[in-house]
């Protein structure tokens, strides 16, 4: 486990604002470059998490280009300002990248870029996922701690898996529910919005837990009502560039085919995520 060997600024910009990038102020301005993450084979990217974050991120004005693990590796991030690992299959995202992609992330952000990792991609970020009570080692090792999951409250037959853990565990095993987030304050995310809390999609996401000393690096955004106040998202920097994590999935817009999807659509959703995943892009 290397997160003592992290070089994180403490985050005291936190308390004035936390932004991926430059805010989107006019059509004039460049618009942000956002390399999202869409190799599906072996099973990584769920294509649905991709269909919808690309929808969202260009509703707006990013301009959102799928890349792929041959991308990363050959050094295609230094033409984008931010990186999107989806929902999907973690294990597979690190077998895809191997040593040098993955190195390739890591510097990618600690130069300046952006990460925003939703479900399997903020799994990816952790220094280890604590899954099913199962430790999982993971090389990005972006975020000063741990994932675990998945929430049992959420998650139907708990604690007994859809299929052995050992044979991997996609996103397809389990079945998409809403819950209620609630939002932190003070963190230069949140304060735009006109509410507290949101109903989101939950689909096997992890809670967030910060190792010892690093408490004041990670600015929690919002926190799991169902799991005692568990961090659900969360935001900290990593050298000179910036991460958001979720464990929740705000790309999807449950009873709309905004996201260009039809599968959500049964789920009760009283408002969208969007406006939240804007105030985090700009």
């Amino acid at each position: 486990m290397l997160y003592w060997r992290r070089r994180l600024a403490i985050v005291a910009v936190f308390s004035v604002a936390f932004a991926l990038t430059p805010t989107l102020t006019s059509k004039a301005q460049p618009p942000v470059k956002i390399a999202l993450y869409s190799q599906s084979t072996p099973p990584g990217a769920d294509w649905r998490c991709v269909v919808a974050e690309k929808a969202m991120f260009e509703s707006m004005g990013a301009l959102v280009t799928e890349v792929y693990a041959a991308d990363i590796i050959g050094g295609a991030l230094t033409s984008y300002d931010v990186l999107v690992m989806p929902g999907g299959y973690a294990f597979y995202y690190k077998t895809a990248l191997g040593d040098v992609g993955v190195d390739n992330i890591r510097k990618f952000v600690a130069n300046g870029g952006g990460y925003i990792g939703i479900c399997a991609g903020a799994w990816f970020a952790v220094d280890y996922d604590l899954w099913y009570g199962i430790v999982y080692e993971y090389p990005l090792d972006l975020f000063p701690g741990y994932g675990e999951g998945p929430v049992p409250e959420l998650t139907p037959g708990y604690p007994e898996p859809p299929r052995p853990v050992d044979a991997g565990l996609y996103c397809r095993d389990y079945i998409p529910v809403m819950t209620e987030i609630n939002l932190a304050n003070g963190n230069g995310i949140t304060g735009g919005l006109s509410t507290d809390s949101l109903m989101v999609m939950y689909w096997g996401g992890p809670t967030f837990h910060v190792c010892e000393g690093h408490e004041e690096e990670v600015a929690v955004i919002g926190t799991y009502a169902v799991h005692q106040n568990e961090p659900a998202m969360v935001a900290f920097e990593y050298g000179s560039g910036k991460v958001f994590l979720t464990g929740v999935h705000p790309e999807f817009e449950e009873e709309s085919t905004l996201d260009g999807l039809t599968f959500d659509n049964h789920l009760y959703d009283p408002e969208s995520e969007w406006p939240l995943m804007l105030d985090v892009l700009t």
